[in-house]
Formats: C-alpha cells, sequence, structure tokens
C-alpha cells in the first residue's frame, strides 16, 4: 500500500504545486501531464537511491557521514531537476494547445514598477 498512496499523495501535491505557483493563469488540463512526469520521475529517482544505499553505501565504513550527506545532495538537486522538468512539461503543452500564456495581475503590476522606475530622474538641485 506504501507504493499508490506515495505516487497518489505526490500527484495531487505536484498539481497544486503546478497549478499554484506560476506566475500565468493556468488551466487544469494542463497541469496533470507535468504532474504525472514529476511523479514518476520522483518515485524512480527514489527508487534507485534506496537501492544504492541498500546495497552499496553499507560497504563503506570510513566516511560515512559525509557520504550520507554527499548522497543527499545529489537526491535534492535531482529532485530539483525533476520539479522544473515537470514545470517545462506543463508551459510547453498549455503554450503548444493555447499559444503565449496570459499574465497575472501581480506580473502585470511588477512590470508597470519596474518601468516606472527605470525612468530618468529629473534634475534638482541640492542646496548646500
Amino acid at each position: 500500500m506504501r507504493l499508490p498512496v506515495s505516487a497518489t499523495g505526490l500527484f495531487l501535491l505536484a498539481c497544486l504545486l503546478y497549478y499554484v505557483v506560476p506566475m500565468v493563469r493556468v488551466k487544469w488540463r494542463f497541469v496533470w501531464m507535468g504532474a504525472l512526469v514529476t511523479t514518476v520521475g520522483w518515485l524512480l529517482l527514489s527508487q534507485g537511491f534506496a537501492l544504492y544505499i541498500r546495497y552499496f553505501a553499507q560497504r563503506i565504513t570510513s566516511y560515512k557521514t559525509i557520504g550520507t550527506f554527499i548522497v543527499t545532495i545529489i537526491w535534492l538537486n535531482l529532485s530539483a531537476y525533476i520539479l522544473m522538468l515537470g514545470g517545462v512539461v506543463n508551459a510547453a503543452s498549455q503554450e503548444w494547445h493555447l499559444g503565449p500564456s496570459e499574465e497575472t495581475a501581480i506580473v502585470k503590476q511588477l512590470r508597470k514598477t519596474r518601468r516606472s522606475m527605470k525612468k530618468k530622474p529629473t534634475k534638482k538641485t541640492v542646496g548646500f
């Protein structure tokens, strides 16, 4: 029961992440593709590292702490790549079907603020 529950929870969490986090309007019908890629990739990565720990990491008796730290950092790095890959799949599929995405109001406001900050300041003299 562990694998189906983990896969379902991870899939729902990835769907929520890919719907809420992007700063463009995302359609629900395109979110599931990237979430599925992320779920499968993350489960495969976790199973691969579990096999590595089971068979290869136990034989190394010296430097166990630093070895565990390095393997954890590698796992986190690969997990981040998988999360980004799922986001790219979502963005590419939505852009393929619907064209360029519409920005949210927050992004429009940030662009307006950035443009107003780039304007040249007026010359004002400061009296001494």
